[in-house]
Protein backbone atom coordinates (compact mmCIF):
# COMPACT_ATOMS: atom_id res chain seq x y z
CA UNK A 1 0.00 0.00 0.00
CA UNK A 2 1.50 3.21 -0.98
CA UNK A 3 1.37 6.78 1.47
CA UNK A 4 1.43 8.56 -1.82
CA UNK A 5 -0.99 7.86 -4.38
CA UNK A 6 -0.15 8.81 -7.92
CA UNK A 7 -2.21 12.16 -8.41
CA UNK A 8 -2.06 12.46 -12.37
CA UNK A 9 -6.15 11.58 -12.25
CA UNK A 10 -7.15 14.43 -10.64
CA UNK A 11 -5.35 16.74 -13.03
CA UNK A 12 -7.01 14.90 -16.24
CA UNK A 13 -8.88 17.70 -18.31
CA UNK A 14 -11.52 16.97 -20.57
CA UNK A 15 -9.35 18.20 -23.15
CA UNK A 16 -6.23 16.89 -23.60
CA UNK A 17 -4.69 19.20 -25.64
CA UNK A 18 -4.73 21.84 -22.80
CA UNK A 19 -0.77 21.97 -21.29
CA UNK A 20 1.19 24.78 -19.26
CA UNK A 21 4.54 25.52 -20.74
CA UNK A 22 7.61 23.72 -19.71
CA UNK A 23 8.62 26.66 -18.00
CA UNK A 24 6.29 27.17 -15.71
CA UNK A 25 6.56 23.39 -14.91
CA UNK A 26 10.18 24.08 -13.84
CA UNK A 27 8.92 26.47 -11.88
CA UNK A 28 6.48 24.05 -10.08
CA UNK A 29 9.72 21.64 -9.37
CA UNK A 30 11.55 21.76 -5.59
CA UNK A 31 14.59 20.50 -4.89
CA UNK A 32 14.99 16.67 -3.30
CA UNK A 33 18.05 15.74 -1.14
CA UNK A 34 16.88 12.76 0.92
CA UNK A 35 14.79 14.61 3.65
CA UNK A 36 12.50 12.30 4.27
CA UNK A 37 9.83 15.02 5.33
CA UNK A 38 10.65 16.90 2.40
CA UNK A 39 9.50 13.59 0.17
CA UNK A 40 5.56 14.12 -0.05
CA UNK A 41 6.45 17.77 -1.28
CA UNK A 42 8.42 16.38 -4.13
CA UNK A 43 6.66 13.79 -5.67
CA UNK A 44 3.68 15.93 -5.23
CA UNK A 45 4.48 18.71 -7.21
CA UNK A 46 6.78 16.43 -10.19
CA UNK A 47 2.76 14.43 -10.22
CA UNK A 48 1.81 17.76 -11.24
CA UNK A 49 4.30 18.72 -13.63
CA UNK A 50 4.21 16.07 -15.14
CA UNK A 51 0.44 15.92 -15.98
CA UNK A 52 0.34 19.31 -16.69
CA UNK A 53 2.52 19.05 -19.67
CA UNK A 54 2.20 18.23 -22.83
CA UNK A 55 2.68 13.99 -23.82
CA UNK A 56 5.67 15.09 -26.56
CA UNK A 57 7.62 17.23 -23.51
CA UNK A 58 7.52 14.55 -20.40
CA UNK A 59 10.74 13.39 -21.48
CA UNK A 60 12.52 16.88 -21.57
CA UNK A 61 10.84 17.22 -18.10
CA UNK A 62 11.89 14.37 -16.81
CA UNK A 63 15.53 15.07 -16.96
CA UNK A 64 14.59 18.36 -15.51
CA UNK A 65 13.31 16.59 -12.57
CA UNK A 66 16.30 14.51 -12.19
CA UNK A 67 18.45 17.83 -11.90
CA UNK A 68 16.45 18.51 -9.07
CA UNK A 69 17.57 15.67 -7.07
CA UNK A 70 21.07 16.17 -4.65
CA UNK A 71 23.00 15.67 -2.14
CA UNK A 72 22.21 12.01 -1.00
CA UNK A 73 19.62 11.32 -3.08
CA UNK A 74 21.59 12.47 -6.57
CA UNK A 75 24.11 9.68 -5.35
CA UNK A 76 22.01 6.81 -5.16
CA UNK A 77 20.06 8.07 -8.28
CA UNK A 78 22.75 8.76 -10.98
CA UNK A 79 24.22 5.16 -11.51
CA UNK A 80 20.50 3.59 -12.12
CA UNK A 81 18.38 3.68 -15.51
CA UNK A 82 14.88 4.97 -15.28
CA UNK A 83 12.28 5.21 -17.94
CA UNK A 84 10.39 7.40 -17.06
CA UNK A 85 9.14 9.66 -14.05
CA UNK A 86 6.91 6.45 -12.62
CA UNK A 87 10.09 4.48 -12.15
CA UNK A 88 11.63 7.24 -10.31
CA UNK A 89 8.41 7.67 -8.14
CA UNK A 90 8.89 3.96 -7.30
CA UNK A 91 12.51 3.82 -6.58
CA UNK A 92 12.31 7.24 -4.27
CA UNK A 93 9.29 5.60 -2.02
CA UNK A 94 11.03 2.39 -1.36
CA UNK A 95 13.92 4.22 0.02
CA UNK A 96 13.26 7.04 1.59
CA UNK A 97 9.41 6.46 2.82
CA UNK A 98 8.49 6.18 6.36
CA UNK A 99 8.36 2.21 7.30
CA UNK A 100 6.33 3.79 10.93
CA UNK A 101 2.71 2.65 11.55
CA UNK A 102 -0.18 5.16 11.73
CA UNK A 103 -0.03 3.66 16.00
CA UNK A 104 4.25 4.85 16.20
CA UNK A 105 3.62 7.83 15.51
CA UNK A 106 0.86 8.50 17.64
CA UNK A 107 2.47 7.06 20.66
CA UNK A 108 5.64 9.19 19.97
CA UNK A 109 3.02 12.40 20.07
CA UNK A 110 1.42 11.71 23.03
CA UNK A 111 5.09 11.19 24.83
CA UNK A 112 6.13 14.40 23.87
CA UNK A 113 6.88 17.02 26.68
CA UNK A 114 8.35 20.65 27.13
CA UNK A 115 12.42 20.10 28.33
CA UNK A 116 13.05 21.82 31.10
CA UNK A 117 15.00 24.95 29.24
CA UNK A 118 13.33 24.26 25.77
CA UNK A 119 11.18 27.42 24.52
CA UNK A 120 7.75 27.14 23.46
CA UNK A 121 8.63 27.94 19.47
CA UNK A 122 10.98 24.63 19.78
CA UNK A 123 8.49 22.33 21.55
CA UNK A 124 5.65 23.76 19.40
CA UNK A 125 7.47 22.91 16.35
CA UNK A 126 7.87 19.49 17.50
CA UNK A 127 4.27 18.60 17.95
CA UNK A 128 3.51 20.14 14.41
CA UNK A 129 5.91 18.17 13.54
CA UNK A 130 4.54 14.47 14.92
CA UNK A 131 1.68 16.12 14.00
CA UNK A 132 1.75 16.41 9.81
CA UNK A 133 3.59 12.71 10.43
CA UNK A 134 0.43 11.05 11.95
CA UNK A 135 -1.47 12.49 9.06
CA UNK A 136 1.21 11.15 6.15
CA UNK A 137 0.74 7.96 7.85
CA UNK A 138 -2.91 7.59 7.45
CA UNK A 139 -4.39 5.35 4.67
CA UNK A 140 -5.02 6.98 1.25
CA UNK A 141 -7.50 4.76 0.19
CA UNK A 142 -9.69 6.88 3.46
CA UNK A 143 -11.62 9.22 1.94
CA UNK A 144 -15.06 11.96 2.52
CA UNK A 145 -16.44 11.66 5.72
CA UNK A 146 -14.34 9.03 7.89
CA UNK A 147 -10.92 10.72 6.96
CA UNK A 148 -12.47 14.48 7.67
CA UNK A 149 -13.72 12.62 11.29
CA UNK A 150 -10.34 11.35 12.07
CA UNK A 151 -8.38 14.42 10.92
CA UNK A 152 -10.68 15.93 13.32
CA UNK A 153 -9.58 13.66 16.14
CA UNK A 154 -6.10 13.81 15.33
CA UNK A 155 -6.06 17.61 15.69
CA UNK A 156 -7.82 17.54 18.98
CA UNK A 157 -5.00 14.98 20.10
CA UNK A 158 -2.45 17.13 19.30
CA UNK A 159 -3.88 20.36 20.91
CA UNK A 160 -4.40 18.13 24.17
CA UNK A 161 -1.02 17.04 24.12
CA UNK A 162 0.30 20.21 23.53
CA UNK A 163 -1.36 21.65 26.34
CA UNK A 164 -0.32 19.13 29.02
CA UNK A 165 3.48 18.79 27.61
CA UNK A 166 3.84 22.43 28.52
CA UNK A 167 5.77 23.57 32.13
CA UNK A 168 3.32 23.66 34.56
CA UNK A 169 2.94 27.23 34.78
CA UNK A 170 2.10 27.88 31.32
CA UNK A 171 0.17 24.81 31.16
CA UNK A 172 -2.62 26.08 33.24
CA UNK A 173 -2.49 29.43 32.08
CA UNK A 174 -3.38 28.18 28.75
CA UNK A 175 -5.57 25.53 29.81
CA UNK A 176 -7.47 27.97 31.45
CA UNK A 177 -8.57 30.48 28.36
CA UNK A 178 -9.65 26.86 26.35
CA UNK A 179 -8.57 26.98 23.58
CA UNK A 180 -9.90 25.77 20.20
CA UNK A 181 -6.88 24.33 17.83
CA UNK A 182 -3.38 23.78 18.21
CA UNK A 183 -2.65 27.30 16.43
CA UNK A 184 -4.42 29.02 18.89
CA UNK A 185 -2.80 27.14 21.74
CA UNK A 186 0.47 27.86 20.68
CA UNK A 187 0.00 31.52 20.18
CA UNK A 188 -1.58 31.56 23.67
CA UNK A 189 1.72 29.69 24.89
CA UNK A 190 3.87 32.07 23.01
CA UNK A 191 2.04 35.28 24.72
CA UNK A 192 2.10 33.98 28.53
CA UNK A 193 5.93 33.13 28.30
CA UNK A 194 6.96 36.53 26.54
CA UNK A 195 5.06 37.68 29.96
CA UNK A 196 6.96 35.57 31.99
CA UNK A 197 10.24 36.57 30.46
CA UNK A 198 9.18 40.59 30.65
CA UNK A 199 8.04 40.00 34.83
CA UNK A 200 11.35 38.27 35.16
CA UNK A 201 13.58 40.85 33.45
CA UNK A 202 11.63 43.76 35.76
CA UNK A 203 12.07 41.74 39.34
CA UNK A 204 15.92 41.68 38.23
CA UNK A 205 15.61 45.39 38.25
CA UNK A 206 13.38 46.31 41.48
CA UNK A 207 15.49 43.49 43.49
CA UNK A 208 18.92 43.29 42.42
CA UNK A 209 19.78 42.20 45.77
CA UNK A 210 17.80 39.14 44.93
CA UNK A 211 20.43 36.39 45.90
CA UNK A 212 20.58 33.16 43.30
CA UNK A 213 22.45 30.15 43.95
CA UNK A 214 24.36 29.08 40.81
CA UNK A 215 24.59 25.11 42.36
CA UNK A 216 20.60 24.60 42.30
CA UNK A 217 19.45 27.68 40.42
CA UNK A 218 17.23 28.79 43.47
CA UNK A 219 16.84 32.16 45.06
CA UNK A 220 17.59 33.25 48.26
CA UNK A 221 20.67 31.92 49.33
CA UNK A 222 24.12 31.94 47.72
CA UNK A 223 26.49 28.90 46.48
CA UNK A 224 28.51 28.40 49.35
CA UNK A 225 24.59 27.84 51.66
CA UNK A 226 23.29 25.47 49.44
CA UNK A 227 22.46 22.21 50.70
CA UNK A 228 23.80 20.42 48.06
CA UNK A 229 27.08 21.95 48.04
CA UNK A 230 27.25 21.50 51.96
CA UNK A 231 26.15 17.69 51.67
CA UNK A 232 28.91 17.36 48.69
CA UNK A 233 31.84 18.96 51.21
CA UNK A 234 30.54 16.83 54.04
CA UNK A 235 30.91 13.45 52.22
CA UNK A 236 34.51 14.52 50.84
CA UNK A 237 35.38 15.95 54.60
CA UNK A 238 34.71 12.17 55.82
CA UNK A 239 35.96 10.61 53.02
CA UNK A 240 39.07 12.52 53.36
CA UNK A 241 39.20 11.67 57.18
CA UNK A 242 38.63 8.13 56.51
CA UNK A 243 41.41 7.63 53.96
CA UNK A 244 43.80 9.73 56.56
CA UNK A 245 42.55 7.48 59.71
CA UNK A 246 43.35 4.51 57.75
CA UNK A 247 46.46 5.28 56.51
CA UNK A 248 47.62 6.21 59.74
CA UNK A 249 46.57 2.71 61.10
CA UNK A 250 47.59 0.46 58.63
CA UNK A 251 50.87 2.31 58.57
CA UNK A 252 51.30 2.10 61.69
CA UNK A 253 50.08 -1.44 63.68
CA UNK A 254 51.21 -0.56 66.96
CA UNK A 255 49.13 2.61 66.67
CA UNK A 256 45.46 1.33 67.98
CA UNK A 257 47.40 -0.55 71.05
CA UNK A 258 48.76 2.73 72.94
CA UNK A 259 46.65 4.72 75.44
CA UNK A 260 47.79 7.82 77.55
CA UNK A 261 46.36 7.41 81.29
CA UNK A 262 47.11 11.48 81.16
CA UNK A 263 44.24 12.72 78.92
CA UNK A 264 42.31 9.26 78.24
CA UNK A 265 43.20 9.44 74.42
CA UNK A 266 44.46 6.55 72.29
CA UNK A 267 47.49 6.65 69.62
CA UNK A 268 49.80 7.67 72.48
CA UNK A 269 51.61 7.00 76.00
CA UNK A 270 52.01 9.32 78.88
CA UNK A 271 55.28 10.19 78.26
CA UNK A 272 54.24 11.05 74.65
CA UNK A 273 51.37 12.88 75.63
CA UNK A 274 51.65 16.69 74.66
CA UNK A 275 48.97 18.14 76.62
CA UNK A 276 51.00 16.71 79.64
CA UNK A 277 54.24 18.53 78.58
CA UNK A 278 52.09 21.54 78.09
CA UNK A 279 50.73 21.55 81.51
CA UNK A 280 54.18 20.75 82.95
CA UNK A 281 55.86 23.59 81.17
CA UNK A 282 52.93 25.98 81.92
CA UNK A 283 53.48 24.89 85.63
CA UNK A 284 56.67 25.45 86.08
CA UNK A 285 56.60 28.95 84.23
CA UNK A 286 53.72 30.37 86.64
CA UNK A 287 55.95 29.58 89.93
CA UNK A 288 58.03 31.92 91.13
CA UNK A 289 61.45 31.45 92.81
CA UNK A 290 61.30 30.58 96.64
CA UNK A 291 64.07 33.27 97.69
CA UNK A 292 62.94 33.38 101.39
CA UNK A 293 65.73 31.23 102.72
CA UNK A 294 68.48 32.31 100.31
CA UNK A 295 70.84 34.79 102.40
CA UNK A 296 71.59 38.14 100.58
CA UNK A 297 75.64 37.84 100.55
CA UNK A 298 76.15 41.45 99.68
CA UNK A 299 74.35 42.71 102.44
CA UNK A 300 76.49 39.89 104.62
CA UNK A 301 79.60 40.71 103.58
CA UNK A 302 78.98 44.66 103.83
CA UNK A 303 78.06 43.62 107.67
CA UNK A 304 80.90 41.81 108.28
CA UNK A 305 83.22 43.98 107.25
CA UNK A 306 81.84 46.99 109.76
CA UNK A 307 82.08 44.51 111.84
CA UNK A 308 85.88 43.66 111.27
CA UNK A 309 86.29 47.97 111.04
CA UNK A 310 84.63 48.23 114.56
CA UNK A 311 87.04 45.38 115.86
CA UNK A 312 90.20 46.84 115.07
CA UNK A 313 89.36 50.13 116.45
CA UNK A 314 87.84 49.09 119.97
CA UNK A 315 88.38 45.05 120.33
CA UNK A 316 85.43 43.83 122.30
CA UNK A 317 85.44 40.32 122.43
CA UNK A 318 81.49 40.18 122.84
CA UNK A 319 81.30 42.24 118.94
CA UNK A 320 83.69 39.34 117.79
CA UNK A 321 82.19 36.58 118.97
CA UNK A 322 79.30 38.20 117.99
CA UNK A 323 81.45 38.67 113.55
CA UNK A 324 82.10 35.26 114.20
CA UNK A 325 78.70 33.89 114.72
CA UNK A 326 76.85 35.72 111.86
CA UNK A 327 79.70 34.46 109.75
CA UNK A 328 79.13 30.89 110.87
CA UNK A 329 75.94 31.55 110.73
CA UNK A 330 75.50 32.82 107.05
CA UNK A 331 77.76 29.76 106.20
CA UNK A 332 75.57 27.56 108.01
CA UNK A 333 72.36 29.06 106.10
CA UNK A 334 74.22 28.70 102.40
CA UNK A 335 75.18 25.51 102.77
CA UNK A 336 71.76 24.54 103.81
Amino acid sequence: MSLYPDLSKAFKKENTKMSISLEIAEKMLVKFDGNKSKLKEFIRNCDIATESVSPDKADLLFRIIRTRLTDNAATLTDTRDFENWSDLKTLLLEIYSEKRTLSQWQLELNSCKQDFKESVVSYANRIETLYVKVINSLDSKLTGEPKKALLQVLKNQALHVFMIGLHKDLSLLVKSQKPDSLESAIALALAEEQEIKSQSEIAKYQFPSQKTCHICHKPGHLSFNCRQNKNSKQKEHFVRNFNRNHENTSSNPSYSYKFCNYCKKKGHVIDECRKRQYNNSRRNNNCPPDNSRAPNISQMHNQFQKLSLNNQSSPNPALARNAHTIQAESSHSVTE
